[in-house]
């Protein structure tokens, strides 16, 4: 077979498909921007802080779930995120970065019971 009728082929091989994409489906709620949200940076004239998170709570989808971290002066970050899974059992994650490293500390709500794990890295 010649080039020119192998290119033929691909061309009309191209040419005879029909192209479909995937159905869309609709948007979560959260995209339009129904959630509390909030940023803010020099925090009382301290260079390098900031001071960020959002709060997520979408009945359609029943995404549950929240995020803050601060960074302070001297470097220390701090923050905590969390969710509520698909049985509704609470989800908290804390966590301190600094000179000492990472540590994480797991908050897991179960039967009314508290359990906690401490992770450092």
């Amino acid at each position: 077979m010649s080039f020119r009728f192998k290119l033929h082929v691909i061309l009309l091989f191209w040419l005879c498909l029909e192209v479909y994409s995937a159905p869309r489906k609709p948007r979560l709620s959260v995209a339009d921007d129904t959630y509390s949200t909030y940023f803010l940076r020099n925090i009382k004239g301290s260079p390098g802080t900031y001071s960020y998170g959002y709060d997520i709570s979408d009945p359609v989808s029943g995404n549950i779930q929240f995020r803050s971290e601060e960074r302070y002066s001297n470097g220390t970050v701090v923050g905590s995120y969390g969710y509520v899974d698909a049985v509704g059992i609470p989800h908290t994650y804390r966590y301190v970065a600094d000179e000492n490293g990472y540590r994480l500390f797991i908050y897991i709500y179960m039967s009314n019971v508290l359990h906690n794990y401490t992770n450092s890295f």
